[in-house]
């Protein structure tokens, strides 16, 4: 089904939203399944790869709802998120320099403040760019999750053929290709003033309460996966390659449900996607957990489609309708943050010191348990 666009100007913006995504996610292509790779070949222990991990979400956790402030006061995100743009490249060139767990931890740090505030303010115009054209948000983020696929296998054959010190390398080029896209995106509308209580009017709320205590146990669940999956894999005998096309395909699963998901949304509701999105990931992560054997983990990997692709989709339109239109970069950026920062850093950090006694698959058998307790919330908490 084609997407309906309104004008010339709409279907530019389109185009430079879908290389936007592309960027932006390409970059997690990287991160995401090579970096604690890299970290682990530079000598840095379990412990010090889980902390150091947790840098990013918790940095995502505390960092973006000063940026989406200031976005609201000054009514220029796109000014910011071309400082921040800027700031991540800058940092992120420098993560092959450290060798020690504090020098590698302070240009984390650095990098992060800049990095994880970077797509938080762009998401906001790019929601408010698809409700003027009446185009598909799915259909526009898909284009993230083919940057996601297309970094992943590249950059597992890059290891491959060299060694881990190419992560750094590959990753600025990409940092620099989100600083030049982000010239071009859409400014999007002037945000309206925040008028001082929006943190706490959004808290105060139990649909918002509900859906972000859903969304930081879906996250959770993503911890040991996230954290440990190339590693272990990696240690019990798969090659590089083989990994990158296990990741790749849960990103091809997302990329099919995100086409389908305004299809999907609209006839059985965001009430019914989120909840099957979170049993089917209780179902991924106990398959990993229970079996080495190769078609069983790309079976479990297919549910990435529901355990990130549905849920995100569902969850990012969700908040965008129920947050009032004078909140809505807060409203994102707190979510995200809540969710993913507090979600994945925990995730991190528990299984970064775990992860040599209790091993893979008893972690992998929790985040089957988190992402249930998750299920549990979004049934039994008050919607209203």
């Amino acid at each position: 089904m084609q997407e309906p666009v309104t004008s010339t100007s709409d279907a530019r913006d389109i185009l430079v939203l879908r290389a936007f995504y592309f960027s932006v996610f390409a970059a997690l292509g990287v991160l995401l399944p090579y970096f604690n790779l890299f970290l682990a070949r530079r000598g840095f222990s379990a412990a010090e790869i889980g902390l150091l991990a947790a840098i990013i979400p918790v940095c995502k956790t505390i960092i973006p709802p000063f940026w989406a402030r200031a976005a609201d006061r000054r009514a220029n995100r796109k000014g910011l998120a071309l400082v921040a743009a800027a700031g991540a490249l800058a940092a992120g060139a420098m993560l092959a320099l450290p060798s020690g767990f504090a020098a590698m931890a302070a240009v984390l740090l650095v990098f992060a403040a800049f990095w994880t505030a970077h797509h938080p303010l762009v998401e906001v115009t790019v929601l408010e760019s698809l409700d003027r054209s009446g185009s598909d948000y799915g259909r526009v983020r898909l284009w993230g999750s083919i940057g996601f696929i297309v970094l992943v296998v590249a950059t597992g054959i890059a290891i491959d053929l060299r060694s881990t010190d190419a992560v750094v390398p590959i990753l600025t080029a990409i940092l620099l290709s989100n600083l030049l896209l982000t010239f071009v995106t859409p400014r999007g509308d002037a945000p309206p003033q925040d008028g001082g209580d929006g943190l706490r009017g959004l808290l105060a709320d139990p649909a918002y309460r509900r859906i972000v205590i859903a969304g930081l146990l879906m996250q959770l669940s993503h911890g040991t996966y996230y954290g440990f999956f190339t590693i272990y894999l990696d240690g019990v005998g798969f090659s590089k390659s083989v990994v990158g096309l296990l990741w790749g395909t849960g990103v091809a699963a997302e990329i099919l449900v995100m086409f389908a998901s305004g299809w999907m949304i609209d006839r059985l509701g965001v009430r019914a996607v989120l909840g099957a999105s979170l049993a089917l990931a209780a179902a991924r992560w106990a398959l990993t957990a229970s079996t080495l054997s190769l078609p069983l983990l790309f079976l479990a990997q297919t549910l990435h489609a529901f355990s990130f692709g549905a849920f995100h989709v569902a969850s990012i339109l969700h908040v965008y309708r129920i947050v009032p239109e004078r909140l809505r970069t807060m409203g994102q950026v707190v979510y995200g943050s809540l969710s993913f920062g507090i979600g994945i850093g925990v995730g991190q950090v528990v299984n970064g010191f775990f992860y040599e006694s209790a091993g893979a698959p008893m972690l992998f058998a929790l985040s089957a348990a988190a992402a249930l307790i998750g299920l549990a919330v979004w049934v039994r908490f008050p919607r209203s």
